[in-house]
């Protein structure tokens, strides 16, 4: 937390209001802490007058640091400083306890669709503070059974298989109940042409056949076209899944004539006539954040640093 004071007035004894709570749970803890220097010109910090395992120093920029011995998750400190010209300043800031520089664990699954495996893998070792492990059909969905899903945090489809059991059905949607967070990417869209819930999962649906709507309407089949250069339009750019990512040129396989549920938040689109308008987007299935990215059939998007960028900020978003 920075002060707003110059180094001239700068108090010794600056009173601080803390509440520090989990975001989860209403009920606050307030303290009343004081830093004081000690006689060694060190800083420490008194909580309701005693020594505490929080400890700040004030720092030759004017910044105190606090470390705190908290559970995991997320909490919120309330600050209040003044000087001795009664200058004031505030802070509200947010954080999150965990451990560090623990990496997001993803299961990646596969099979039913083949791809380029050696640039496939090599983007995979390459995703930041993420660690991946794979599972292939027929067997991939075992891993949704509730005494399988503690061994990861994200589940991301890259298959593309035709059929599933009524007990795979039932142990995918139960995980994603659960909250696991889901990300389908690419030909994953297509998946499950014959289980109407995995359009209500994805937030859309590939039409392998011309079909009919509940209105009575007639569709066309979907399509697909290889090696499209793609101009991508960022639709909401404060997205965490977004962040920092400015609209970008790509050469990509588009999805063309395929369903988009209504009811979903787009991410990036294309005014390119190949492909379906909305080319990323997000939701939730019960408790679950899922992401679905039409983007991503090959190296030629794999190596895209926008594409890359788009695909970590996902898995740590849904996570």
């Amino acid at each position: 937390m920075k002060q707003h004071f110059s180094k001239k007035n700068l108090f010794l004894f600056i009173l601080l209001t803390i509440f520090v709570f989990s975001i989860s749970n209403a009920n606050a803890q307030r303290s009343e802490a004081t830093i004081r220097k000690k006689a060694s010109g060190a800083y420490e910090l008194l909580i309701d007058g005693q020594p505490t395992f929080i400890k700040g120093a004030v720092g030759d920029k004017g910044t105190i640091r606090f470390t705190a011995q908290l559970r995991e998750g997320a909490y919120r400190l309330f600050a209040a400083g003044y000087d001795k010209g009664n200058h004031a300043a505030f802070a509200n800031i947010p954080f999150y306890v965990g451990e560090r520089n623990k990496p997001v664990r993803v299961l990646l699954i596969t099979g039913g669709h083949d791809f380029d495996k050696e640039p496939f893998y090599a983007l995979m070792k390459s995703l930041e503070g993420i660690t991946v492990t794979e599972v292939k059909h027929p067997n991939a969905v075992n891993m949704f059974r509730p005494e399988n899903r503690n061994s990861y945090d994200v589940v991301l489809l890259y298959d593309m298989p035709d059929t599933i059991s009524e007990q795979g059905k039932k142990d995918f949607t139960d995980c994603l109940k659960a909250g696991k967070g889901l990300i389908v990417w690419h030909h994953a869209y297509c998946s499950y042409q014959n289980w109407p819930e995995y359009q209500n999962i994805v937030g859309g649906r590939y039409h392998q056949n011309a079909w009919t709507d509940d209105k009575g309407v007639s569709h066309p089949a979907s399509t697909y076209k290889h090696d499209v250069h793609l101009r991508v339009k960022v639709a909401d750019p404060n997205h965490p899944v977004t962040k920092g990512i400015q609209d970008f040129n790509i050469t990509d396989e588009t999805y063309g004539n395929g369903t988009v549920n209504p009811d979903v938040h787009v991410l990036l689109s294309t005014d390119d006539p190949s492909a379906s308008r909305s080319m990323a987007w997000t939701h939730h299935y019960e408790k679950a954040k899922v992401i679905t990215i039409l983007l991503g059939h090959d190296n030629l998007a794999w190596t895209n640093p926008d594409f890359v960028k788009l695909l970590t900020q996902a898995v740590f978003w849904v996570k």
